[in-house]
């Protein structure tokens, strides 16, 4: 049973309810209380046009409802939407490309070092000043500002972008955007129609 001023505590479904009117704008982001009421709706119906369900997290603004609760923890629809937010971005091309970038130049850094290190042994130079060199290269190679750079540029993109109206959340995704849009004009150069 839900009054005024509860908060459902599971997925429900409604049995029987009079003037219940429900804030779900934690789910839906709808700031006014939704009027809800016992009848059966499609099971494709989008989470904002189930007048028949009340779920986690909501809250009852008026009126009362008899309900039964059909899902409780992970299975319910704030559920899904906190073990989603867990889940990790899938990973993009430009993010792929700066991690083989970044091996390398790991990889070019430790031959060089390397080749520095059994030069200097070959030379017949002491071990410990060969040794103290080879890591001082290894640290002046490694790409410090790298990381900064890739921020600075990226930003001023976004920035750029926003000048035309286009408002950009993930960083990384301009330079996807930024492919995808020339393997499109590319596509459309080579295709017969563009003649």
């Amino acid at each position: 049973m839900l009054s005024a001023g509860s908060i459902v505590p599971a997925d429900v479904l409604l049995l029987d309810a009079a003037d219940c009117y429900v804030n779900e704008s934690v789910l839906t982001g709808e700031s006014f209380p939704v009027r809800k009421r016992a009848g059966q709706v499609a099971h494709d119906a989008p989470l904002a046009r189930r007048y028949n369900c009340l779920y986690l997290g909501t809250n009852v603004r008026s009126g009362n409802a008899r309900c039964i609760v059909v899902r409780t923890g992970r299975a319910t629809e704030f559920g899904a939407i906190a073990h989603r937010l867990t889940l990790r971005p899938p990973e993009t091309e430009f993010d792929r490309g700066i991690r083989h970038f970044g091996y390398l130049l790991t990889s070019a850094m430790t031959v060089m070092v390397l080749i520095v290190l059994v030069a200097n042994l070959l030379l017949d130079r002491p071990l410990v000043e060969t040794l103290l060199f080879s890591i001082a290269l290894a640290v002046g190679l490694s790409p410090e500002l790298l990381p900064a750079i890739l921020s600075i540029n990226l930003a001023r993109g976004a920035s750029a972008m926003a000048a035309h109206g286009v408002l950009v959340r993930r960083l990384n995704a301009i330079e996807n955007l930024v492919a995808w849009t020339c393997c499109a004009r590319t596509r459309r150069a080579r295709s017969p129609r563009a003649w």
